[in-house]
């Protein structure tokens, strides 16, 4: 078995080593992208041996990408495999300059002195030739394989006998740089590649079946084709014999019609041509009524209506337009009746006139003196107090001082003026002798005044002056009062200032109106006058369109009645041309015939013994086909065919007798190798289902409480080969039956195809799981489950399959690569070390973080160079490991 692992100088790793033979399983605990994966994948190298059979991860193959990956260096990059089978010995790969792999073996355990030298404290990876040189100094041989084939025997051997990596079941076939079981192991290093169709492939090859088949090639055919040329013919023959003596009747009854229908023929055809003639004649002259009565209507009548149209059409318009126009103006005679009286306009104009000068007076004044309400207000005060001093003295007038003081008139004047502001106004130089004392009574004081020589003296008011003073002011008065209000509503002045002006205008305009009075009543009248001139005329011109209109309908139904009459005769033209046409298609030489019948008896005669005709024709011919088809005949003639088939039906005894020569040649020849290959299907179904449906439902996987592999049988072929397989002992009775004789057709088939029938075609497969009492059918492109539980179940069939084809010994155990083990719960993790425990494989699992449940773990860390891994350093038995481990 597969010691250790070890990887020298590759692009990720400076050196690996891997030991395999002291534990039942381990794990690589490293980040993500350090080179896990790298480290497994190597087991390429030694198991699959053909690089274009090898699966790295991402898909690739063995190409020379993924070699110069691994052997970065051709003579100081290694890979060693150190396998362990009666003795120690290693299989060394590199690479040539070419990119090429070689394999050596040396019979040795491996050691690193034959790899490495220390320099100055330091070890050195050793060249190629002197790692060659190290083993010739120590006596160990060192050999080279010739070709990749020596690999693969030296990998690979039957029995325990041999020193071989793995020892095989004696059942296990080789095919160049493949057997059964490198086929298979390459999924169990990348269980990503596992489909339907390549378990499939998988298990036939578990079960020795990939080149069960069977061929079929064009030997023998002449007897199988003659048997079955003449078989056909003799049943065709018998089951025609009562369909052919319907045919000869059917052809002598289709000859008598066509007699018949060739004399009905002729005799229509004779009668056709002057019915035509005459009807020709008569459609013309209906024609020549059409275009005149058309002529009629289109250029005369209805030209004289579109006419009188237009003309009521503008006498309408105009009534409408004067109608319109007399009712305007008698709603405008309405109203000026509705006016008042034009005296009383007049006078309510001269008042608003009035109103409007004093209004505009006032807003004139008021704007143009800028006067303010305290101006008018100061000036109200003063009026009201001159007047109430008029008032008083108009009132006391008889009692006034200025009365009584003295009797002269004159004197009267002069004090009146002594005592008024004008005297106390006069210069002081008129003082003669001032006024030293006063008292009362009042006397002329002892003053002194000479008065004015000028001195002119004032009429004392009468009572009759002093009124008229007293009106003045009021009339003042009142002005400023009015004022007062206009100043503080100015707004309301104007705009009532603006409605005595549109008063005046309304007047204004209704004084106008009234004037035009006797000019509308004259445009009344004349409107009147127009309109009756107006409908006079239209209802003339009403008139004779009434009449033109009855008579272009007159004229139309006459048109009418021609073009009915014109149709007919067209309809019965085309009638007898559609006749004549058909009767043309009817395939018969004319036979001269007299009768008195017309035409359309004749056609009625001519299709019902021309239907009769053609049923007779299509039956007769149906059959002819028919029988032809049946067997096979290539007689185009009818009387040759019945002539043909009489002889052929008087011969069947014969051709009976001639067969039983061929059956004894072929009865045994198919059926043996067809039933065969049945039966090794029927016993690989056994395997499936009695054998590997058990291991695998013995082991349990997450909540899947069973797993199996279900076979959908190709029907199609299996039945062909039942079919095959059941002919044996016919005899030239039996060849009758129908289904020997389909089975002869369906050999027959094969045969000329070429047919190969390989293992594989037999069947298809499908994974059934059953989870909680539900079955679910997956297909294996497509993850199963979850990451997990998909690698378990793809694992657990794999691994099944490669334990029929090793050996089952604790020497031959083998190793597998489980990825990403961090994706199967803690409950499957147990279950598949115990299952690779009891069927004797080594799994290494790998993931970011340690899991518990394994015997040893490696550790791998970063570096800034090339990562190193080996036994003392990184390898740490469960037992020893002391960190928490989930």
């Amino acid at each position: 078995m597969l010691q250790r692992l070890v990887i020298l100088n590759s692009k990720v790793y400076g050196r690996a080593e891997v030991r395999l033979d002291d534990t039942d399983s381990l794990q690589l605990v490293g980040p993500n992208n350090i080179g896990k994966s790298t480290l497994i994948y190597a087991l390429n190298f030694l198991f699959v041996v053909d690089g274009n059979k090898m699966s790295f991860s991402g898909q690739r193959r063995g190409d020379k990408e993924t070699v110069h990956h691994y052997f970065p260096t051709p003579n100081q990059s290694f890979i060693i495999f150190e396998v362990y089978k009666h003795s120690y010995y290693c299989i060394l790969v590199k690479r040539d300059t070419e990119g090429e792999l070689e394999y050596y073996r040396f019979d040795h355990e491996y050691q690193e002195d034959f790899f490495f030298k220390n320099e100055k404290g330091q070890q050195r990876l050793l060249k190629f030739d002197e790692v060659r040189e190290n083993f010739t100094k120590s006596g160990v041989t060192f050999t080279q394989f010739k070709n990749k084939s020596e690999v693969f025997n030296a990998v690979y051997q039957r029995g325990k006998a041999s020193e071989s990596v793995v020892w095989l079941e004696d059942s296990v076939k080789t095919d160049g740089l493949s057997n059964n079981f490198s086929k298979v192991y390459r999924y169990l290093i990348n269980t990503k590649l596992i489909t339907n169709k390549n378990l499939k492939e998988a298990l036939i090859i578990a079960d020795n079946r990939e080149h069960e088949g069977l061929s079929f090639s064009q030997k023998n055919k002449k007897d199988i084709n003659d048997l079955l040329r003449i078989n056909e013919e003799i049943k065709a023959v018998r089951s025609v014999q009562n369909e052919f003596e319907d045919f000869r009747e059917d052809v002598n009854k289709y000859n008598a019609k066509t007699k018949i229908v060739s004399e009905l023929v002729y005799a229509f055809k004779t009668q056709y041509q002057s019915s035509i003639n005459h009807l020709e004649s008569l459609r013309i002259e209906k024609e020549k009524g059409i275009q005149d009565t058309t002529f009629n209507i289109n250029e005369e009548l209805k030209p004289r209506e579109q006419t009188l149209n237009r003309s009521i059409g503008n006498r309408e318009a105009e009534i409408k337009l004067k109608e319109e126009s007399l009712i305007q103006k008698q709603k405008l005679m309405e109203e000026i009746n509705a006016f008042e009286g034009k005296q009383f306009l007049i006078n309510a104009l001269h008042n608003l006139d009035t109103k409007r000068k004093l209004k505009e007076s006032t807003i004139t004044r008021i704007e143009n003196q800028k006067l303010s309400s305290d101006q008018i207000e100061g000036k109200i005060a003063t009026l009201k107090n001159k007047s109430d001093k008029l008032n008083n003295q108009i009132e006391n007038f008889s009692n006034q001082l200025i009365h009584k003081i003295t009797a002269r008139q004159e004197d009267k004047k002069l004090l009146n003026y002594i005592f008024s502001s004008d005297f106390s106004s006069l210069p002081a130089s008129l003082i003669k002798k001032k006024i030293t004392k006063t008292g009362s009574p009042l006397s002329i004081f002892d003053g002194s005044i000479q008065l004015p020589k000028d001195l002119v003296l004032k009429e004392l008011p009468s009572v009759d002056t002093l009124k008229d003073e007293l009106k003045d002011i009021k009339k003042e008065l009142a002005e400023n009062e009015e004022l007062l209000k206009a100043i503080k509503d100015f707004e309301h002045q104007v705009v009532e200032l603006g409605r005595i002006k549109h008063d005046i205008e309304a007047i204004n305009e209704k004084l106008k109106r009234l004037d035009s009075k006797p000019e509308l009543e004259k445009i009344i009248e004349s409107i009147s006058d127009d309109l009756k001139t107006l409908k006079k005329d239209k209802e003339q011109s009403e008139r004779n369109l009434k009449s033109l209109v009855q008579e272009i309908t007159r004229q139309t139904t006459s048109l009418e009645v021609l073009k009915d009459e014109k149709v007919k005769l067209e309809k019965r033209i085309d009638e007898l041309h559609q006749k004549k046409e058909e009767l043309e298609q009817i395939d018969v030489d004319m036979l001269e015939f007299e009768t008195s019948e017309s035409l359309d008896e004749l056609y009625n005669k001519i299709r019902i013994h021309n239907k009769d005709r053609e049923e007779i024709k299509f039956r007769k011919d149906k059959c002819f086909d028919t029988l032809k088809y049946k067997i096979k005949s290539a007689h185009a003639n009818e009387d040759e065919f019945i002539h043909y088939l009489e002889e052929e039906i008087a011969c069947l005894n014969d051709k009976e007798r001639s067969i039983d020569g061929l059956l004894q040649s072929i009865s045994t020849q198919f059926a043996n190798p067809a039933f065969n290959l049945v039966r090794r299907y029927q016993e690989f179904r056994e395997f499936i289902y009695n054998k590997f449906n058990i291991k695998l439902s013995s082991t349990r996987i997450s909540d899947i409480e069973s797993l199996r592999i279900e076979l959908l049988d190709n029907r199609k072929i299996i039945e062909d080969l039942k079919r095959i397989s059941a002919i044996h002992e016919l005899s030239s009775q039996t060849t009758m039956d129908f289904d020997q004789s389909e089975n002869l057709k369906v050999l027959n088939q094969y045969l000329d195809n070429g047919k190969k029938i390989s293992f594989d075609e037999l069947f298809d497969i499908e994974l059934h799981l059953n989870i909680k009492g539900s079955e679910k059918k997956v297909d294996l492109k497509d993850q199963v489950e979850s990451d997990g539980t998909d690698r378990m179940i793809r694992l657990v069939i794999v691994m099944s399959i490669i334990n029929r084809l090793a050996l089952n010994d604790v020497n031959n155990k083998i190793a597998l690569f489980v990825d990403e083990v961090g994706t199967i719960d803690e409950h499957n993790r147990p279950e598949l070390v115990r299952f690779c425990k009891d069927h004797n494989f080594i799994p290494i699992f790998a993931a970011p973080q340690p899991f518990d449940g394994f015997g040893k773990y490696y550790f791998l860390f970063r570096s800034h160079g090339k990562i190193n891994v080996n036994e003392n350093q990184h390898a740490i038995k469960r037992e020893n490991l002391n960190i928490s481990v989930n």
